[in-house]
Order: structure tokens, then sequence, then C-alpha cells
């Protein structure tokens, strides 16, 4: 599995256009992880202590991958300089493990990851946030 989503964030840093579109698609990509899964998945490797280490597992390599696309933002001006990265990265997977938990459809993890993510970004970062945003709301309705 480590291996599976090692070679998917390759993949999506060599076609991204830019940091910032690279670090919207891994954050989509995480997002899509959540439902490959049953709720009843996901509430039983944070729950039953046997299969912790998976639920710790597969945080790790997610927060991993974006807290590096994050602090290559924060090089490139996108992200505010102060942002406490793994602070952030808690309270953003948190929040869509939850809204997944709760069976929220995917658009509500979606907006809620723009949201949380255009509240770390500098104005240079959130207009750049904003029109790939608006390219993804536009690539679904197709």
């Amino acid at each position: 599995y480590l291996s599976r989503i090692e070679n998917l964030f390759y993949i999506i840093r060599y076609s991204s256009s830019d940091v910032l579109s690279c670090l919207w698609e891994i954050s989509l990509a995480y997002m899509d992880n959540l439902y490959k899964g049953e709720c009843a998945f996901w509430l039983d490797i944070n729950r039953y202590l046997e299969y912790k280490y998976i639920y710790t597992a597969h945080n790790r390599m997610w927060r991993d991958g974006l807290g590096k696309v994050i602090s290559a933002c924060q090089q490139e001006d996108y992200v505010v300089p102060d942002l406490d990265i793994q602070m952030f990265l808690e309270s953003f997977t948190t929040l869509l493990y939850n809204a997944r938990i709760a069976e929220c459809p995917p658009i509500v993890l979606h907006k809620s990851a723009y949201f949380m993510l255009r509240g770390i970004m500098t104005s240079q970062g959130a207009e750049r946030l904003e029109k790939i945003e608006n390219q993804f709301a536009e690539s679904m309705k197709k």
C-alpha cells in the first residue's frame, strides 16, 4: 500500500502544472481514498487497538505527503509562512475523516478541504487556488 501511495504522489507531482495544483490534487486523492473503504472499515481501524496501527500508518503517509507539498507551497509564497503545518494537517485530515464517517457526500469534503486550504493561503495563493477550484468544478459538471 505504501508504494502505491508513493507512486500516486509521484504521478500527481509529475502531472501537476504547479505546486498548488499538486496540493489540490493530493487533497482530492486523500478524499477519494476515504471513499474506497466503507465507513465500518474506517471506524474499525480507528476504534480497535489491534487495527490502530493501520489507521496510524495510513494517516502518517498522507500527512507526510501533504506536508511536503504544503512546505513547497510556503516556499512559493502560496501558503502563509508562519503556518504550523503539522497542526494544520491534524485538523485537515481529522475534519475530512470525520465527515466521511458521518457519511457526508464527497462534495461536502471537497468544499471543506477547499475552505480549509484557502484559509492557509496568502492572497496570491488564494487567487490561484480559486482558479484551480473553478477548473475542478467545471470538470465535475461534464
